[in-house]
């Protein structure tokens, strides 16, 4: 996951979460094409000890974006998602693809003034002492996937963020 978390409001972020085990199928992200169902990124520190949102942006079901076109589209394994306008919260790009084990992969990447990045904590974008958690969490609750890194990250320095997986 890198995160930019810029005074200038040239805001960054892209996530990749590869599926450890099990199976993930194009039903597990229902049908964002024709909607209602959304998805949302959320990500979360601990403060106290108690998982704490500290940034969420949406990709919002079915719509149409830049130049009256659709958000979503459907591909042969799963669903892609763009929004040139970044609108409601600065996502652009989310693939969502279906497989088995590590075939299933998700991908969202967001930029500009709409992607409201947390207030930074100290020198660093987020908590320095904390695990990062993401979640990927489909709009009706139904299936979220998740990523935890865990401290220290590689970076965490503003105005960056950057951690991978072990």
């Amino acid at each position: 996951m890198r995160v930019v978390n810029s005074p200038s409001g040239k805001n960054a972020l892209s996530w990749r979460w590869r599926g450890i085990g099990g199976l993930t199928s194009v039903a597990d992200f229902a049908n964002p094409v024709i909607g209602p169902t959304g998805f949302r990124l959320c990500i979360y520190d601990l403060s106290a000890g108690v998982p704490t949102l500290k940034f969420g942006a949406r990709a919002p079901g079915a719509g149409l974006c830049k130049l009256g076109k659709p958000c979503w589209k459907t591909t042969s394994t799963g669903y892609r998602y763009a929004d040139g306008n970044m609108i409601p919260d600065g996502l652009s790009n989310a693939v969502l693809t279906a497989g088995v084990m590590d075939k299933a992969k998700l991908s969202v990447t967001g930029k500009g003034p709409n992607l409201h990045m947390p207030a930074p904590v100290g020198t660093g974008v987020f908590k320095p002492d904390s695990p990062i958690t993401v979640q990927f969490v489909r709009g009706d609750g139904g299936v979220c996937w998740e990523s935890v890194f865990s401290v220290p990250a590689k970076k965490n320095q503003l105005p960056i963020f950057r951690d991978t997986l072990p």
